[in-house]
């Protein structure tokens, strides 16, 4: 699952649950995992995308990728937190656990070499992804994902 769709999914799903920014960390970093489990579309699309690489992607998949994760992010930030009025540092901060679990396996599997901690880590981040054999139901899969946590979100709204 690409970034932007962890965002949405992790600030529907989060909103409720927290008011402490650490936690809010925290959950969103479990809800990114929990996701990765369910068939969704990702870079492993691409045959050229393996272990990680990202920095040997062609521009035009990078272009891709930040475009998918700056429309997700627009999209939460204007969904959650100016027009649901989720608190900042909430928004914040479940924003960045829910794109951390990525970013660390980017950085050190393409530009620093990772101390074992770090290499347990992106080891077990791996084990969550589901094996992809469709793109089409990854793609299926990963916005009925989207819209049940927008629902759920809106249903936990009016609680």
């Amino acid at each position: 699952m690409l970034g932007g769709a962890h965002l949405v999914i992790s600030n529907a799903l989060v909103d409720k649950l927290t008011v402490n920014p650490v936690s809010g960390f925290i959950l969103g970093a479990i809800t990114h995992h929990i996701c990765d489990a369910f068939p969704h579309f990702d870079l492993n699309y691409f045959k050229l995308y393996k272990n990680y690489k990202f920095k040997n992607l062609p521009k035009k998949i990078k272009l891709f990728v930040f475009g998918e994760f700056l429309a997700g992010a627009l999209f939460s930030y204007f969904f959650f937190y100016k027009i649901s009025k989720i608190d900042f540092l909430i928004f914040l901060s479940v924003s960045i656990g829910a794109i951390f679990p990525d970013i660390i396996t980017i950085i050190f599997e393409n530009y620093l070499r990772p101390p074992i901690f770090i290499t347990k880590y992106i080891y077990f981040h791996k084990k969550f992804h589901t094996e992809n054999t469709n793109i089409y139901k990854g793609i299926i899969s990963e916005i009925l994902l989207i819209a049940f946590s927008i629902i759920f979100f809106m249903i936990a709204r009016n609680f």
